[in-house]
């Protein structure tokens, strides 16, 4: 299996450094894409790990590190009010917790990586990647 997840998150947490400014006091794309290029660098690990179970087909210990990434995500989660960027993680998380359980069957599997994809575009758009 392709090294998907790894290089989509890697990309993702370096994009989002690159982020735009935003409105009114309240917290803007730049500095919740901040947070979140964080977020992601602390979670890399696991996915990568995961990417790597994945793809020897050690799907107990993938699951384990995807919950890990997801986790880590949802941790910062209270730390980004910008609400654009917020249900973007929010899709993230959600997309990893797909592939998590995706990861038994190789046809679902890969319906759950090009949503994961999916959302990292959206990540990159926001973000200015």
């Amino acid at each position: 299996m392709p090294r998907y997840l790894a290089t989509a998150v890697l990309v993702s947490a370096l994009a989002l450094t690159g982020c735009a400014g935003s409105v009114d006091g309240a917290q803007s794309v730049a500095d919740a894409c901040g947070v979140l290029a964080e977020g992601l660098g602390n979670v890399q690990e696991s996915v990568t790990a995961a990417d790597t179970a994945l793809t020897e087909g050690d799907t107990e210990v993938a699951r384990a590190n995807l919950a890990s990434a997801s986790a880590g995500l949802n941790s910062v989660a209270p730390q980004i009010t910008n609400v654009g960027i917020a249900e973007i993680l929010a899709d993230v998380t959600g997309a990893i917790d797909d592939v998590s359980a995706a990861a038994d069957d190789p046809d679902a599997l890969d319906g759950a990586r090009d949503g994961l994809r999916s959302v990292v575009e959206r990540f990159n758009a926001a973000c200015g990647g």
